[in-house]
């Protein structure tokens, strides 16, 4: 998503900078409202999380096969598939904006 607009940063932690994308002036509302509406599934499966799923939990000893269960795999999974779709129509959307603004450039 963040290549959509800027070029994205090194990161596993995308959140705040999807979150700092939606406070600007230049974005199209229904594209900062998407974002808005997949942050929280962004969030939860942050930097945090990615460090939990590669090397488990190092202050337990708890390796990530014993963190994590069938359930909260799946809940990944859809959470995954939710950001993906969320993705293509905020690509779509974008593509929308880009000729709605080449179009009133060229009336111009």
């Amino acid at each position: 998503m963040l290549a959509l607009f800027e070029i994205p940063p090194k990161t596993h932690d995308p959140a705040k900078h999807l979150a700092n994308l939606t406070a600007s002036e230049n974005l199209p509302k229904a594209i900062a409202d998407k974002i808005s509406e997949l942050l929280p599934d962004i969030i939860s499966y942050g930097f945090n999380e990615h460090i939990m799923t590669d090397y488990g939990d190092e202050a337990s000893y708890t390796l990530p096969w014993d963190i994590f269960t069938k359930e909260s795999a799946s809940d990944a999974l859809k959470s995954a598939q939710k950001c993906i779709q969320g993705a293509k129509e905020i690509a779509e959307l974008k593509k929308k904006a880009d000729q709605e603004k080449k179009e009133q450039n060229s009336k111009d």
